[in-house]
């Protein structure tokens, strides 16, 4: 059943996200020039941010609060993406979710109204809670939208999309720090992003990032944020082109004293840099390098029927709560539709009911390795939080989960593969 359908039977909720912004009506299908196959996926092409669906105003073609159990459907595939598209790359934001309660992306089924175990968003009431996605075309190129539980607005913004002929092929790194406006790391200004400014990172040339590469993977945190705020992350624009910052959100720190990270793919811009603009509130900005894309890279990658591959909960891949400074491994090959073969996956990872405040590393399993020191998920005690990581397959086809202060529960699921 559409939104459309459902929205007649809706009392408007008041919006509580951080801005009122103008939005994009029309979203253009990009037309970069395709590229020959990689034989083991698809390949990616970045486009420049651009927001593709929000209820609150009808963007996309749905007006109105997502309620359960009604989905909506969003269609890309022929329209803000080539019909050749297997699967695109997604920023999805829940704005003033009413409870507690999580929000599911996955391929539109061809009939049906089965929704999958899986999750992409927990939200909290009025809290506005991003996720990036990266998820598989369903039917008629579409993705679907559902909720449990809670009523949310949603903002979603398209990055990219994967295709049999694309522009680019994935490279990932083990992951390594590029930015941090603490200490300066990435040759960035040391101090707080003040509101209405933006810092320009240099990541062609840098930790590995060849000069060929057009677009980037960072998982970026805001850390203690003076107040509500959202931070976008775009292309760095041409001393001659318009300065004003892209309506697209990548993060929506609430303000009170929590760290929020998300993972943001993001085309590379003039320069071979990324820009971070906060709209309200001061922050510090932290960003970590968990791989690129190039015309040379080597990987491509197979979406998947999104599958939950571990939970601790149940004792699902791994058997028992992540505890406090030990590393836990999940063996990732060979497991919900994952080859033997499979360089990198794409997961979803969920920290639940964490017992404090702590952060969460994934990283690919390294026999007598140490812990490296970066963060995927930055948690508060009895707080459900998620990320999307796409992480390197180590040692024994496994990926390893490390959480340092407090123990947490872990749920997993997963999204995709890279292959050479």
């Amino acid at each position: 059943m559409t939104a459309t359908a459902w929205s007649t039977a809706r009392i408007k909720a008041a919006v509580g996200g951080i801005l009122a912004v103008l939005l994009l009506a029309t979203v253009l299908v990009p037309t970069a020039a395709e590229a020959a196959p990689v034989a083991g996926g698809d390949r990616f092409t970045a486009v420049a941010p651009v927001r593709v669906l929000d209820t609150r105003d009808g963007t996309g073609g749905h007006l109105g609060r997502l309620w359960p159990p009604g989905p909506i459907d969003l269609v890309l595939g022929g329209e803000s993406v080539p019909a050749t598209a297997t699967a695109v790359v997604l920023n999805v934001t829940a704005v003033a979710p009413s409870d507690l309660g999580n929000i599911r992306v996955f391929p539109t089924p061809a009939s049906g109204n089965a929704v999958p175990l899986v999750s992409n968003l927990n939200v909290r009431q009025w809290t506005d809670q991003p996720n990036l996605v990266t998820v598989k075309l369903g039917a008629g190129g579409a993705v679907r939208f559902a909720i449990e539980r809670a009523t949310a607005d949603l903002v979603v913004d398209l990055a990219g999309y994967y295709s049999p002929t694309g522009t680019t092929a994935y490279t990932p790194v083990t992951p390594v720090r590029m930015m941090d406006l603490r200490d300066g790391t990435g040759s960035v200004p040391v101090g707080r992003l003040e509101f209405k400014s933006w810092v320009d990172l240099q990541v062609r040339g840098r930790n590995g990032v060849p000069a060929d590469a057009t677009a980037v993977v960072l998982n970026v945190t805001a850390v203690a944020p003076f107040g509500p705020t959202n931070i976008r992350v775009y292309p760095r624009p041409a001393d001659s082109a318009s300065q004003v910052p892209p309506v697209i959100s990548n993060l929506n720190p609430a303000g009170n004293g929590e760290d929020q990270p998300n993972l943001v793919t993001v085309q590379i811009g003039d320069g071979g840099k990324v820009r971070f603009y906060t709209e309200a509130y001061s922050t510090w900005l932290v960003a970590d390098l968990a791989g690129y894309y190039s015309p040379t890279g080597g990987q491509g990658y197979t979406a998947l029927d999104p599958a939950r591959i571990a939970d601790t909960r149940s004792g699902l891949g791994l058997a028992s709560t992540l505890r406090a400074g030990v590393t836990s491994t999940l063996t990732v090959a060979g497991v919900g539709g994952v080859p033997a073969e499979a360089t990198a996956v794409v997961l979803n990872v969920t920290a639940a009911s964490p017992r404090g405040t702590t952060n969460i590393r994934v990283f690919p399993t390294v026999v007598g390795g140490a812990v490296p020191l970066i963060s995927n998920l930055n948690v508060n005690r009895a707080v459900d939080e998620p990320n999307l990581v796409i992480v390197p397959v180590g040692a024994g086809g496994a990926v390893s989960f490390y959480t340092q202060s407090y123990d947490t529960e872990l749920v997993v699921d997963v999204q995709g593969y890279f292959t050479p």
